[in-house]
């Protein structure tokens, strides 16, 4: 089952709410925090396709989805 977050930096004070993390119940979305890098701003982003090619790929193949959120400049927090 997925959670929602609430995401907040003592710091700087930013806040989200409703950053969406895991599966929930619908097949096919897996959900993680990414930074927006244009809007600077934490998003959900549904990793699932990313997570199906880390599953199967070679060490030395890059994962395409990994390339495709960078171009777009969001940055999973897994990076």
């Amino acid at each position: 089952m997925g959670l929602t977050l609430d995401c907040a930096c003592m710091h700087c004070g930013y806040k989200q709410k409703g950053i969406y993390l895991g599966s929930g119940m619908i097949m096919g979305y897996y959900y993680f925090p990414a930074y927006q890098a244009l809007d600077k701003r934490v998003v959900h982003l549904n990793i699932f396709r990313y997570l199906e090619i880390e599953e199967f790929r070679l060490p030395e193949e890059p994962n395409t989805e990994l390339t495709l959120f960078k171009s777009l400049r969001l940055i999973p927090y897994f990076v």
